[in-house]
């Protein structure tokens, strides 16, 4: 399997070993340096977790709109 063309994009600036890359605004179409973080597994999951899932969950919590590594940052940090 070929890598995904964001994980190339983020592995031009980050050593992704063992590491994650997460859209910011969660759209994964949009692979542009400044909507890509680079975390560990556990982080990912954090994130998500806080955010309401994934998109194209069926969970009944509302999912978290994030456009902004800012907006990332505070709701990783404070939660929701």
């Amino acid at each position: 399997m070929s890598e995904p063309e964001y994980r190339k994009i983020a592995g031009k600036y980050h050593d992704l070993t063992d590491k994650l890359v997460h859209h910011i605004d969660g759209d994964r179409s949009n692979n542009h340096p400044g909507n890509l973080v680079v975390m560990d597994r556990k982080e990912h999951y954090h994130i998500h977790g806080t955010m309401g899932g994934w998109k194209g969950n069926n969970s009944k919590k509302p999912r978290l709109s994030i456009k902004t590594l800012d907006d990332l940052l505070i709701i990783y940090n404070n939660g929701f």
